[in-house]
């Protein structure tokens, strides 16, 4: 499940970079990988997840947001718009 995880996250990182948003894929002790994303107003970074919702679906969730992880499109232009 782990590189599944890491999978979907590197597409978002990918679709993150067009939009010029600074992105690190990191990977916590709890073992789960995140990616970590630079809101540049603040200097701070926050985390985007990837887990499985109550209908067993991929999403992405960032500071209280969910999309589908097949949308990371949609994703990365909603987390644009956050760090702008």
């Amino acid at each position: 499940m782990t590189l599944e995880r890491i999978g979907l996250l590197a597409g978002l990182l990918a679709d993150l970079r067009h939009f010029k948003v600074s992105a690190r894929l990191v990977s916590p002790s709890s073992g789960e990988p995140v990616l970590m994303v630079l809101a540049p107003m603040s200097g701070r970074w926050f985390p985007v997840t990837v887990t499985r919702d109550v209908h067993d679906r991929w999403v992405f969730g960032w500071l209280g947001r969910w999309v589908a992880a097949d949308e990371s499109a949609v994703a990365a232009a909603r987390i644009a718009g956050v760090v702008r």
